[in-house]
């Protein structure tokens, strides 16, 4: 069985100070793999999917990383969600801070 995307989320949480302490220091390739596999390689269940277009040389770019590495259980619309779900996370004071600028209310 998959886990759902509230599991998913959860180990990802789990990781996430690991992460920011990562990124904190600027080696972005410092994510030990483990860790990367937890947080990018982990198929999600989706209730509701919205349609998301990529350019085409990322497309192959993406499903030739799931093809070598992701295992076949793991969708290409998962391993991107899992990619954005950390971009956001990791980012998430700047982002707000970007938006501050034009709004009140906090964005993520």
């Amino acid at each position: 069985m998959q886990p759902s995307a509230v599991d998913s989320m959860d180990k990802y949480n789990e990781n996430l100070t690991d992460v920011k302490e990562i990124f904190r220091k600027g080696d972005l390739r410092a994510i030990p793999k483990p860790l990367f596999e937890r947080m990018f390689l982990t198929p999600v269940e989706y209730g509701i999917r919205a349609t998301l277009y990529v350019n085409a040389s990322t497309k192959r770019k993406i499903l030739e990383i799931l093809k070598r590495i992701g295992g076949e259980r793991l969708s290409a619309t998962s391993y991107v969600d899992n990619i954005l779900q950390h971009h956001i996370e990791t980012f998430r004071d700047d982002i707000n801070r970007l938006d501050r600028k034009r709004n009140f209310e906090k964005l993520v």
